[in-house]
């Protein structure tokens, strides 16, 4: 198992609603300084998300949260136009 990883395989993480929430936004390319207004946090709240879900997946970076999030099913992305 990769010791990065704070979940174990074929298992989900448990995500709060905050973070579920922040990851679909930070999904659709919202800045952190728009999702803090959006939820009423501050930037520096929304930072430690972004860490936090970066643990809880095993990503170094956030675009591992991403894929991550894509491929359990846990954002659904609208058909790019």
């Amino acid at each position: 198992m990769n010791p990065r990883l704070k979940y174990e395989e074929n298992k989900i993480p448990d995500f709060s609603k905050t973070e579920l929430q922040i990851m679909d936004l930070l999904c659709r390319e919202w800045s952190q300084n728009e999702i803090a207004q959006s939820l009423q946090l501050s930037v520096g709240t929304v930072k430690r998300y972004k860490k936090q879900l970066c643990r809880k997946t095993g990503s170094r970076y956030f675009v591992g949260v991403v894929l991550f999030a894509l491929r359990n099913g846990l954002v659904k992305l609208n058909p790019m136009k």
